[in-house]
């Protein structure tokens, strides 16, 4: 019996005390190109800060595979875009599910920190609870910081979380052979360029490039240059050649 599947659709994934509003900008576009998409709130978000305190990297890995699950009953391939942290648990479901996921955009991937604290971060988890995330670090400019819905604090426990997977994740990036098209701000006040660059060298696809941006804060998709970035996530070659 021939199947039914739709070709493809496409997984959306949130950063680390990031809205929904993040990448909705996406969403009109995949709907124009009759692509189906999902977009799991990452565990502890969306709520209140608190709600992050008992989170755990583990409950954000069942988040994006129960959503990569969901996407596969109806459709036989699934592209990733993810924002910041986002983009640590897509090339973990590209690593874990290389037949399933047929390319990866990666919106302000976060391996690397701007902010010099997050080395002292086992330390300062013992001494602070919590952990300032003022809007204007996120954004260009305070006009667009305007439209941040994201958490302006975060248990440092949570992030904790966070940065110790980033300590040890060659071993995911080793595995990854999909297409990845990498989008990062040069003028990004939160993910330092340095890890785009180890993910672009050290992933041995064959299909990637990277797109700078030049005036954007970490948050590209509710930021200056909208339009440039939802051009280069739609003509990404897998979501053209199989929409």
């Amino acid at each position: 019996m021939e199947s039914t599947k739709r070709p493809l659709s496409c997984l959306l994934i949130h950063g680390f005390t990031s809205h929904r509003s993040s990448l909705e900008a996406v969403i009109p576009e995949l709907d124009k190109r009759g692509i189906p998409w999902h977009y799991p709130i990452l565990a502890g978000h969306g709520t209140h800060p608190h709600d992050l305190e008992h989170t755990t990297w583990e409950h954000w890995q069942y988040n994006v595979e129960q959503g990569l699950d969901y996407l596969l009953q109806e459709s036989s391939q699934v592209v990733i875009i993810a924002l910041s942290m986002g983009t640590l648990l897509a090339l973990e479901l590209a690593a874990k599910y290389p037949k399933d996921v047929v390319g990866l955009v990666l919106l302000s991937p976060t391996l690397h920190f701007k902010q010099r604290l997050t080395k002292w971060t086992r330390p300062l988890t013992k001494v602070l609870k919590r952990f300032p995330n003022p809007s204007i670090t996120k954004f260009s400019s305070t006009e667009y910081a305007k439209r941040d819905k994201g958490y302006v604090w975060f248990p440092t426990v949570a992030f904790k979380e966070y940065w110790l997977r980033t300590q040890h994740f060659d071993s995911v990036l080793e595995k990854v052979r999909q297409p990845v098209r990498i989008i990062h701000s040069k003028k990004d006040l939160v993910a330092h360029p340095s890890g785009t660059l180890h993910i672009y060298s050290t992933i041995p696809s064959t299909e990637k490039d990277i797109v700078w941006l030049e005036s954007s804060g970490h948050e590209v998709l509710l930021d200056r240059e909208i339009p440039f970035v939802l051009e280069n996530i739609f003509s990404f070659p897998p979501l053209t050649a199989r929409k």
